[in-house]
C-alpha cells in the first residue's frame, strides 16, 4: 500500500483511528508500517477516473499489467477505467 505495488510477502494489518473510526491498511514491512502511521498522505490516493481523493483503506483496488495498484472510489469507476483501457 505504501509503494502501490503488489508485493509477494505476508501483509501486515495496520489499524489507524481516522475521524473517529478505525481503518485498516495493509503493508508489507515494519518500515512501511511506520511510514503509513506517521504520514497521512501515504494513506490517500487519487481515483484515476474521478480524480477525487480516496482512502486506501476504503478504496476498490485494481492492478495494471505492470503490477501497479490503482485506487478507485467505487466499483463503477473501476469498471469505467477497465472499459477504457486499450
Amino acid at each position: 500500500m505504501v509503494m502501490d505495488k503488489i508485493i509477494d510477502s505476508k501483509s501486515i494489518p495496520v489499524v489507524i483511528d481516522e475521524d473517529y473510526e478505525k481503518k485498516i491498511y495493509y503493508v508489507s514491512s515494519q518500515d512501511c508500517k511506520r511510514m503509513i502511521k506517521s504520514d497521512s498522505r501515504i494513506r490517500l490516493a487519487h481515483d484515476p477516473v474521478t480524480k477525487i481523493s480516496v482512502s486506501k483503506a476504503d478504496a476498490v483496488v485494481g492492478m495494471d499489467k505492470e503490477g501497479n495498484l490503482n485506487y478507485f472510489s467505487s466499483w463503477d469507476t473501476l469498471n469505467l477505467y477497465l472499459n477504457n483501457q486499450h
